[in-house]
This record gives C-alpha cells, sequence and structure tokens, in this order.
C-alpha cells in the first residue's frame, strides 16, 4: 500500500527499539481486565463510546486472543487469512495463532482519563499534522503480555512470547489505531510453518482494506518491529474513522498541511508531513506559490516552512519533489480580517515620543499564549516628481520583545537615510506545540516623500492618471457589464452575484469596522468583483438601510490593483493614493474621486430560491414541483458545455434502529464552477459536514474558505453555503441525518441549465427536460418521472466528479434495483397539508423526518422575501451623510434632490434623475476645508491615529 524507507533488518533479533516504558500503563496493578487465559477465545466488551471504524459506528468489539479486534461478530480463528475479506470488520494488530494458556497475560480497558487521553492527543497532533484539533475522549487500551504461541518448531522456541499494545481512540468523528510493537518472538503458531502472522485493517466488504508489508510471511514480524509510519521504529498510527485507512506518509503525491489557512504577507510557519524520507536522503525540494523555500525538519519528520510574501489572496499552491515523486496540496492565503485565523489586539495607543513611538496591548492571559513573536514586512515607497510609485525594497522585520502584563513596544524603522518606512505590518502569534498560530494583526503606513507635504504627491499622481474622458468611457462600460446591485439582502451575505465582501468593509466582522469608517466613512458594507480578467475592479458600497452609497465619502470605486491578483499592485494604485488625497493632501480628495468613481446601479429582478429536500423532493427554476427517491449518483444541474456542474449522491434511508426503509435522502454534493475548484460536501459520524477540495480531505473550521472560482462558507454544524464566482449560490442544510439543499443562480444561468433543477427559460412546461433535449409533461406519473426522467440524468463511472475511498467507485453507490413508493400518502396533521411532509412519515416511519421539509420549505420563503426586499428598477431611498435627498416620483421618472444640513456644502450634482434603472448619482455634502479638521477626525480612529500622529511629526512640523 505505500512504501517506507530503509532499515537494516537485524536477524534472530526478536526485541525492537520500542520499550516497555513508552506502552501505556496496562496490567492488574491498575485494575486492567484481563481475558481468560484460553485457546482461540474471543470476548465481547460493551463499548462505552461509539466508534468510528471505516464510514460505520460501533458500540461493541470483539477481543480473541489470536491478536484480531472484531466488530459486529465474534472471530476466533487462528490460522490468518490475507484481506480483503467479506462480512469481517476488524483492526489486526498481529493475527497469529496465540495461545495464553501456555503463558503470557492479554489485558485491556476502556479510559476517559485525561491524563492518558492528553498523551494519546498529543501522539496524534504531532504526527498527523492535519489533525492537530484533535483532542480524544475516549481510549480502548488492549497489551498481550508475554504472551506464548500455539505450538513452537519452524525455528520458534517454545519460550517466545509477543508484547505489544493497541490503542484504539477516538472524539467521535476522527478515530486511530496506535500500534506499539515491543517483542515479536514469533510469526507463525504453528510447527508446520504455516499461518504466518497478519497486520492491517479490514472493511468487511472484500474491497477496503489495509495490509502492512511482508504480511503472511516470515518478514513480517521485522517489519512491524523495525519500520514504522510515523519515524519511530515499532511504532504505527492509522486513521481508521473514514471509508480510507489514512497514513502517516505516503508515495502516493499527497501532503497533509497545518495549519490550513496563513495571512497573505507571510511569516507564518507551516508544518508538513505526508513524505516517507529516508533517514540518509533528506534533500527535498519545496515551493510555495512558485517560490522556493527553505525548510527544516523537526520531530516526527514533520517539515516546518516559514511561508513567504504572498501576492494574492486565496489558494496558494504548495509543491514539494522528493526522489522524484511530486507532492501537491495548498493553502489558504487569507486578509487580515479573516475571523478563523486573527484575533483583535485589544488596545493600541500613542506614545508621547518625538518618533511616533506606538505600543500594542492585548490580555496576557487570552489565548493560553506560552510565548509572543512579533514579525513582519518593511516596505519602502515613495513618490517620485513624476508622480510614479516606487519600491525601494522589502525586507524582514522581527521583533521578540515581550512582557508578562501582555505589552509590547515597537519603534517606527528609520531607513539609513533616516526616511521613514511605508507599511509596518505586524503579526501577534501564539507559540503552541511547535507552530505559529497568527491571532492578532495591526498595518501602520507612514509615507515617505521627496516634498514636503501630501498635496503635491496628490497632484502628480492625479497627472498621471487616464484623462476624464477615457474614465468615463471605463466607467459607462462598467455600468453595462458589472454594474452595483441598489441594494442588498439585509444579511449582507459573502457573495452576491459576481461580487465577493469586502473585508475592509465587512459588518460581520466587527474588526472591519475601523477600517471602514477610515475608506469609506458612513458605509455599512463594501462589495468588490471577482474574476476581473483584466478589467478595473468595481466596489460597491451600502448604507445600513442596504440601499447603494455613490461617490464620496462613502461610495465604492473603481480600482485599478486587484487584490485576488496581487496585494501590493491594489496597495500601490488605489489605497497609497487615496491616503495621500483624501488623509495627507489639503482640499485634494475630489481629485481622488475623479479618478476613482462609483459605478452606478442596475435594475435587478429578485433571486429564485428553489428547493430539494427530505426523500428528495425538487422544484424547478420555472416551479414545477416533482418527488424523486432512488438510490445512486445524479446530475442536479449542468450546463450546455458542462462548465458548471452540481451533482449529487441520494442514499437509501436508514431509521435510528438500523432498519433500512423504502425511502432514499440526499448523502453527499460535489459542486464545479466554470474554471473552478472541486468542492464535496458528505455528512460525517457525528452528522457533522466533511469536506474533500479537488479530491483531498480537509478539516475545516468555521468560517468562509476562499477556493479557486468557488468559496465554501462553513457557517455552523448544519449549514453550509458554496457559491462559485460564476453565480451559483448552493446552501446546503443538515437536518435529521440528511442533506437538503436551497438553489439560487445569477440570470446569467438563464436559457443554459438542465439537470434535476429542470429547464430554466420561464416556460413551466418543459421544466423536465430529458439529456437529449426532448420532455416530459410535469403533470407526468410520479412512476414516469422516475423512470423516464430521473433515472435518465444518473451519472456514470466516467462523467462523476466524486472521489470516492480506496477500493470503492461509483459502482458502489448505485441500485438500479431500488423501486421507491409510489402510493399517496394520508393526511398527517402535523404536515399542514404538506404532500412532500406526508409522504416521507409514511416511507420513514419518522415524523421529525417528514418534518424537516417543513423547515425548509419556510427558510427558502424567507430567503425568496429577502430577495424580493431589493430594490428592484430606480433608487427610492439614498442615504447621503449629513444631508437628505428628497424623492419625487413622476410616471417613469424619478427626481432627487439633495438638501445639506447647516454647514455643509453641495458638491457634486445637487438634482439629479432616473429613468428604468439609468440613475445618474446624487452629489454629497462636505464640510472639510482644511487640514486640521480632516486631521482631528483621522485621529478619533485607530489606524487613522497612527497615521495622523506619524505624518503629522514628519510633515507637518
Amino acid at each position: 500500500m505505500f512504501t517506507l524507507w530503509s532499515v537494516i533488518l537485524l536477524v534472530n533479533t526478536v526485541g525492537g527499539v520500542i520499550e516497555i516504558a513508552d506502552f501505556y500503563p496496562y496490567g492488574s496493578a491498575i485494575n486492567d481486565q484481563m481475558l481468560a487465559r484460553i485457546d482461540d477465545a474471543s470476548t465481547m466488551i460493551n463499548l462505552s463510546f461509539h466508534y468510528p471504524f471505516f464510514g460505520s459506528i460501533y458500540q461493541e468489539a470483539y477481543l480473541s486472543t489470536n491478536g484480531l479486534i472484531t466488530f459486529g461478530t465474534a472471530n476466533s480463528e487462528f490460522v490468518p487469512k490475507p484481506f480483503p475479506l467479506p462480512t469481517m470488520q476488524c483492526v489486526a494488530t498481529y493475527w497469529v495463532d496465540s495461545d495464553p494458556s501456555k503463558g503470557g497475560n492479554i489485558f485491556y480497558k476502556q479510559t476517559t482519563n485525561k491524563t492518558i487521553l492528553r498523551k494519546i492527543s498529543e501522539e496524534i497532533k504531532n504526527r498527523l499534522v492535519s489533525y492537530s484539533k484533535f483532542n480524544a475522549e475516549w481510549a480502548l487500551i488492549v497489551t498481550f503480555d508475554q504472551v506464548r504461541p500455539f505450538s513452537c518448531g519452524c525455528n520458534t522456541s517454545c519460550s517466545s512470547n509477543i508484547t505489544y499494545q493497541t490503542i484504539l481512540t477516538s472524539d467521535g468523528v476522527n478515530s486511530f489505531a496506535i500500534f506499539n510493537f515491543y517483542q515479536l518472538g514469533y510469526f507463525t503458531g504453528a510447527g508446520s510453518c504455516a499461518g504466518f502472522a497478519q497486520v492491517g485493517f479490514n472493511a468487511g466488504d472484500g474491497k477496503r482494506f489495509f495490509l502492512m508489508p511482508k504480511s503472511n510471511t516470515a518478514g513480517i514480524s521485522n517489519i512491524a518491529l523495525f519500520q514504522s509510519n510515523v519515524g519511530v521504529p515499532g511504532k504505527w498510527i492509522f486513521s481508521t474513522d473514514t471509508n480510507n485507512i489514512v497514513e502517516q506518509c505516503n508515495t502516493k503525491g499527497q501532503l497533509e498541511i497545518f495549519p490550513k489557512k496563513v495571512l497573505y504577507f507571510g511569516a507564518c510557519e507551516i508544518r508538513i508531513s505526508g513524505v516517507c524520507y529516508k533517514e540518509n536522503n533528506l534533500n527535498v525540494s519545496v515551493l510555495i506559490d512558485g517560490v522556493s523555500v527553505q525548510c527544516f525538519f523537526g520531530q516526527w519528520q514533520n517539515l516546518h516552512c516559514r511561508v513567504p510574501f504572498l501576492k494574492k489572496i486565496g489558494k496558494i499552491d504548495i509543491v514539494i519533489e522528493y526522489n522524484s515523486i511530486k507532492y501537491k496540496s495548498f493553502i489558504v492565503s487569507v486578509g487580515r480580517d479573516d475571523n478563523i485565523v486573527v484575533k483583535n489586539i485589544n488596545k493600541i495607543q500613542n506614545e508621547s515620543n518625538i518618533h511616533g513611538n506606538f505600543s500594542l496591548e492585548w490580555d496576557p492571559i487570552d489565548d493560553d499564549q506560552q510565548s509572543i513573536e512579533f514579525s513582519g514586512y518593511q516596505i519602502d515607497y515613495y513618490i517620485n516628481n513624476q508622480g510614479k510609485i516606487v519600491v525601494e525594497n522589502i525586507s524582514t522585520l522581527q521583533y521578540g520583545q515581550f512582557s508578562n502584563n501582555g505589552r509590547v513596544y515597537l519603534s517606527p524603522v528609520l531607513t539609513p537615510n533616516n526616511q521613514k518606512y511605508v507599511e509596518l505590518q505586524l503579526i501577534r502569534s501564539i507559540f503552541l506545540a511547535g507552530y505559529f498560530t497568527p491571532t492578532s494583526v495591526i498595518a501602520a503606513m507612514v509615507i515617505k516623500t521627496e516634498n514636503s507635504t501630501g498635496t503635491m504627491h496628490c497632484t502628480n499622481w492625479y497627472n498621471n492618471q487616464s484623462s476624464n474622458s477615457e474614465i468615463r468611457r471605463i466607467v459607462e462600460d462598467l455600468n453595462q457589464r458589472k454594474p452595483c446591485l441598489p441594494g442588498i439582502p439585509p444579511s449582507f451575505p459573502n457573495k452576491i452575484d459576481n461580487f465577493v465582501i469586502d473585508e475592509v468593509c465587512n459588518p460581520n466582522n466587527v474588526k472591519s469596522k475601523i477600517m471602514c469608517e477610515m475608506f469609506h466613512r458612513g458605509a455599512k458594507a463594501c462589495y468588490r468583483s471577482t474574476k476581473n480578467v483584466g478589467d478595473p475592479v468595481v466596489q460597491c458600497c451600502y448604507a445600513n438601510d442596504y440601499s447603494l452609497l455613490i461617490g464620496k465619502p462613502a461610495g465604492g470605486t473603481i480600482g485599478f490593483g486587484d487584490l485576488e491578483i496581487n496585494t501590493m499592485d491594489h496597495f500601490k494604485k488605489d489605497v497609497l493614493p487615496f491616503i495621500t488625497c483624501c488623509k495627507i493632501g489639503v482640499n485634494q480628495c475630489d481629485k481622488y474621486y475623479e479618478k476613482r468613481p462609483s459605478i452606478n446601479p442596475r435594475p435587478i429582478r429578485p433571486r429564485i430560491p428553489r428547493n430539494a429536500n427530505g426523500d428528495p423532493h425538487f422544484t424547478t427554476m420555472d416551479g414545477t414541483s416533482y418527488s424523486f427517491n432512488p438510490i445512486g449518483e445524479f446530475v442536479y444541474l449542468t450546463t450546455q458545455n458542462e462548465s458548471d456542474i452540481i451533482q449529487s449522491r441520494i442514499s437509501q434511508y436508514i431509521d435510528k434502529t438500523g432498519i433500512k426503509k423504502n425511502a432514499s435522502i440526499f448523502s453527499g454534493f460535489v459542486i464545479k464552477g466554470n474554471d473552478s475548484d472541486i468542492i464535496q460536501i458528505e455528512l460525517n459520524n457525528k452528522q457533522t459536514f466533511s469536506f474533500l477540495v479537488n479530491g483531498q480531505s480537509l478539516n475545516l473550521d468555521f468560517g468562509l474558505w476562499n477556493f479557486n472560482g468557488i468559496s465554501l462558507s462553513y457557517e455552523n454544524n448544519a449549514t453550509v453555503v458554496v457559491q462559485t464566482n460564476s453565480g451559483i449560490r448552493f446552501e446546503i442544510i443538515a437536518l435529521d441525518k440528511a442533506l437538503h439543499t436551497i438553489l439560487t443562480l445569477s440570470d446569467t444561468f438563464k436559457n443554459r441549465i438542465s439537470g434535476l433543477i429542470g429547464d430554466w427559460d420561464g416556460n413551466s412546461s418543459n421544466d423536465l427536460k430529458l439529456p437529449n433535449g426532448t420532455f416530459i409533461s410535469g403533470n407526468s406519473s410520479n412512476y414516469n418521472i422516475h423512470f423516464n426522467f430521473g433515472m435518465l440524468w444518473s451519472t456514470s463511472n466516467k462523467t462523476s466528479l466524486f472521489t470516492y475511498p480506496n477500493g470503492l467507485s461509483w459502482f458502489d453507490y448505485q441500485d438500479q434495483r431500488f423501486v421507491p413508493d409510489f402510493s399517496t400518502p394520508i393526511d398527517y396533521p402535523q404536515c399542514n397539508g404538506s404532500k412532500a411532509c406526508n409522504y416521507d412519515i409514511q416511507v420513514t416511519g419518522s415524523v421529525e423526518f417528514g418534518m424537516s421539509n417543513l423547515v425548509i420549505l419556510k427558510r427558502t420563503i424567507d430567503l425568496k422575501q429577502t430577495y424580493q426586499n431589493i430594490v428592484q428598477t430606480c433608487p427610492t431611498n439614498i442615504s447621503v451623510l449629513n444631508g437628505n435627498v428628497e424623492v419625487k416620483v413622476n410616471g417613469s421618472l424619478v427626481q432627487y434632490s439633495l438638501i445639506c444640513k447647516d454647514g455643509f456644502n453641495v458638491t457634486g450634482n445637487k438634482n439629479s434623475s432616473c429613468v428604468s434603472g439609468s440613475y445618474t448619482p446624487i452629489g454629497f455634502c462636505d464640510f472639510y476645508s482644511n487640514f486640521s479638521e480632516r486631521l482631528d477626525f483621522v485621529s478619533s480612529h485607530l489606524i487613522g491615529c497612527l497615521i495622523a500622529c506619524l505624518i503629522y511629526n514628519y510633515f507637518i512640523n
């Protein structure tokens, strides 16, 4: 199954490297139970924990004196049979003909002792890096202590014995098996040199299994004693909960990485495992986003690498080359406001110092911290006489000052010419268990200039921008192709059509409030366009009432640096000019908005959310409802050129007592957008979500995860929202051991889709369209819909996008013989007339499952109402700071008049109008007239304080 590193095999040696002191405590002295000293016995143990094994859950185990732990049924066979075996679910630590009646003891115990579980957890965390958050809740420890063979002969002494330990452990979702081999004095218990020992796992379906190399041969004892998959000869650790046995190291090109999310400006350390290194060859090449990085080997053969400065936010490829094999994986690069990676610094204060020193403070007891490291980058910019931004250098900074009261003092760095750097980004990192977890960030920006004030720099930048006529052409083009929506849903979703929420102004993240006030004062949320492909980036900002804001100071702007592609380019082209013109330059902000104007809204029609739920009941995009209850994998949605695809897995319903019912449920989905990564979502043993991205299993925390062309918002244990850049929003809800969905599509999919979701063209009569382009009537019988529509949308072994466990394939998830119940159900009072609810209660016997249809229906109605509340034509409620807008409707014409408060003057258009969604932006009310007033405002905010104080000292005084 995998290749291990080279070792020296010791001839005629029965003891290995593992010592008894390395075992977990065992024996009668600590009240372990003991198997009867009987040959070929198997004893049942009632497990006090639900143990996941090969995708099933067990509460009973059987311990055999021959080294087997079986589930479901006892097994006392003494002659090992090579895996795979049907109808036998087992862990074979060292399956051989042993006989404790000849000598030795077999101890076992279940434990929830915190000290033991903590040690088990640390073993797993340190050796399987993708499980770095695993915390064992239960363990079964089985110890063979000097157990004798059944018979001697075949170079086996009658006094030889075996001593080893098996640990099964789990947290209820993830489970593991740990083998510790101390002494293996015989490899067969038969005197006739037959029945050689076997080590491995068997799923019981005749397909899925794992065998240690040299099993069923005389070489098995040497392999078990002197080799390993975790770098400690004699110790083996396997993940056993899923459909696969997960090995620590491999030659299959697979990597495990922790942490999976990193901050885009680097300096974070990641740990990488998965490669089977040879002790005499540790020459390895590591590329992160195409950049070669230096790494070092830590304990447990884990590779420790420091992430370099990254040029984009999103999926970052990692490639390791070792022994001519390329191992590939990825990390996800995020900004400063990611909820998973970043936590807030409690306080930042300016020190009264001519050099603009500042300090960071936090709660010293927070995060169970052991030590603190500050690191980051010094990035030097200046603006030359032609108004161009010039990058001088990028150098790494390190800070290590830490005090127990949680306070670190930092001073601005001076160049050799006593000129200040532009941007210093500081990371607070918690050093836990050998890895750095970034938890806090702050950015302080100072601009080094060749002139005495910011006014000249803004003018230089302005003069080097495109002409106003060219800017107008760009704006008019974007107004047609990428207009801002006139309103957004109250939930402020992470994505809307081809826009993603801008972390500079994200109302779902309290830490972004300060940045939002600085760059878009008065806005509640901003969005930026995605997949711009050379286009300027469109930014759209919205008020508290979810209406679009236009112009200075709160409105969004176009941008010529794409944050998704290059963060520094965005900073130079869009952020730095804003600071220069609007925060430093006197009366210069209009120049910035002249070259970076807002984009107009467009008329939109409400989204149409469509649900699929229960023992699958579908509603097509044009409103036709039908039921389709098979077992297999099907095309839920596909476009004409198959650029966007959703496939569903439908499995047989099993009730709480384990009885299979004549019903089916959604058990998995795989989603692919246009040129996007592929995301697969299923339910695990605890009925929470498990994820695969491009076939690679991921342990994901709650939060937003951005991949290539597709994002995943893991909101809680019951809800996941997948959105593609092409315009698919797919909400997956877990209820009563089944998945349910709500689909919404952008208008670009109209007249382009088919599959179980139907043909979307505004005509419900042709919804049930077949793959060949013909269709059947939506009024057809359930029998006709099942066989002559639904089953025709079955995937095939070649077209399936699902990733399958080792040993399984598409064929193992199909049952063409399954026929659902086509009878008309009775009315149940709990269902309030819902046919789907009535049917599901009848076929499953579960009222709870039937009523899950009502939950999804209500969620669908609520979401539809949310979209209907979005302004559909001309905006009728325009939010303007320091003023009001009077709106008058005259037929198809909407007229606007801007009235500013006392002390504020109208800038831009005082009067405006809108016809059929063509809206001319209204002006804004502005009161700023001098630099001191502008500085007073900026100084009242956290980031503004840093900028204002440092700039004032160096540019004003």
